[in-house]
């Protein structure tokens, strides 16, 4: 509590306890401003599981022009599509977008 986001914890344990789910017909969709500990294990998980599934569409719930304030931004762009989506407004067009 209170330590900080784990997103390498929170893939290892997708990977580990739902295996069966990680297809390519899975769209793996990750609501997170990017800010987490241990970001180049988080990075290195996101790759494998993108590999295993259709897509991975981020949600960053910052705002774009502070992406570059968070360092792991760029590490996790390669394996997703990243959208700034922290309005109802993002959402619908992100949506009308993607489907």
């Amino acid at each position: 509590m209170g330590g900080g986001t784990n997103l390498a914890k929170a893939l290892e344990s997708l990977k580990q306890t739902f295996p069966d789910t990680l297809s390519k017909q899975t769209l793996l969709i990750i609501v997170s401003d990017a800010q987490t500990l241990e970001g180049e294990k988080a990075a290195a998980l996101l790759d494998l599981i993108h590999r295993h599934v259709r897509e991975v569409l981020w949600l960053n719930t910052l705002p774009k022009r502070r992406w570059q304030e968070t360092p792991y931004v760029k590490a996790f762009l390669p394996f997703c599509q990243m959208y700034e989506c922290y309005t109802l407004s993002h959402l619908t067009q992100i949506l009308n977008q993607q489907f």
